[in-house]
């Protein structure tokens, strides 16, 4: 996937603004550190080189160990998780989670996959970060749901029916696993296919994508369908839904090439952008809507083409379809 062009996405002070708030979190990380991990100085040592695995000490009694410099960095770029790697519960094959007096089974297969399951919990369930969305009897459409993460807690919030779309084969088997275990097939209707221009490409079925994978076609493997939305819209008869939408980049083809008269079938919509977002931010506003945005946030991402500005938009329909 060739990464989207959008030079004037973001404005001179958004990357201002993202150069001061990165140093701050730089600041919270340390400060966070310092005050959750008791020697917190073999960090240090390791970082220098001067040790080569070190068991980190939280002042809780949580232990984690750092074997490589991947552990190392996953101390700094996801301290939650780490942190909270130690009051969740997992066996051989299943992250057990409790959500509001419900046990949950979120279900895994190696150690990157564990990280990927562990982080998208603590962001949806601990988090919320879809709490916004007012999901209560509404038909939601979920365009990237990854391991059904997302689709598990609109139908545990409430959602009459939910339609998660997810293109890799390897996240949408994770996900059929994670949706019939906590026994909400019929709530969910999980289908192997992308949203944006529509296409079909090909993926190959052993390639184990995480969270941040963004939609790339391979020289063989199983064929993809790619809808568009009014398709889905016409398609699953939704009116006056929910939609979220985290796919890593794809939002621009699905919403840029969408009539506002589509995009008038939601009541509210939750994105994550990624390269920026004054254009969807336009495009939402032209269809009618109430826009607020959060970001952007500079971050690095090799398989997203480097450099990005991220952040989420949430919008409100103003007045009916």
């Amino acid at each position: 996937m060739n990464k989207p062009s959008y030079p004037d996405n973001i404005s001179e002070f958004d990357k201002m603004a993202d150069r001061v708030t990165s140093s701050l979190k730089i600041f919270s990380n340390l400060s966070g550190i310092y005050k959750n991990v008791d020697n917190w100085y073999d960090l240090v040592l390791f970082r220098a080189r001067l040790k080569n695995r070190i068991e980190v000490r939280f002042k809780y009694g949580a232990t984690f160990t750092v074997n490589n410099r991947e552990d190392y960095d996953r101390i700094w770029t996801y301290p939650e998780v780490v942190i909270g790697i130690n009051s969740i519960e997992y066996n051989k094959n299943y992250v057990l989670y409790n959500y509001k007096n419900k046990r949950l089974y979120f279900y895994y297969d190696n150690k990157k996959q564990l990280w990927n399951t562990l982080f998208l919990l603590l962001e949806m369930f601990r988090k919320e970060e879809y709490k916004r969305l007012n999901v209560d009897k509404k038909t939601v459409l979920d365009i990237g749901a990854n391991i059904g993460d997302s689709s598990v807690y609109f139908a545990l919030k409430g959602a009459d029916h939910v339609y998660a779309f997810e293109p890799y084969p390897y996240s949408y088997d994770i996900a059929r696993k994670n949706i019939s275990k906590n026994k909400l097939g019929n709530k969910i209707t999980l289908i192997n296919a992308a949203c944006g221009i529509e296409r079909q490409l090909k993926i190959e079925k052993k390639y184990k994508n995480v969270c941040g994978t963004p939609l790339k076609t391979f020289q063989s493997g199983s064929k993809i369908n790619v809808y568009s939305l009014e398709s889905v819209v016409k398609k699953y008869n939704i009116k006056n839904g929910i939609l979220k939408c985290d796919c890593e980049g794809g939002e621009y083809d699905i919403f840029l090439n969408a009539s506002g008269e589509v995009l008038r079938h939601f009541e509210e919509i939750m994105v994550e952008y990624h390269h920026g977002y004054k254009n969807l931010v336009k495009k939402l506003e032209e269809s009618g809507y109430a826009v607020s945005h959060s970001g952007p946030n500079r971050i690095d991402n090799e398989e997203l083409g480097g450099q990005m500005y991220i952040g989420m938009i949430m919008a409100k329909r103003i007045g009916p379809p």
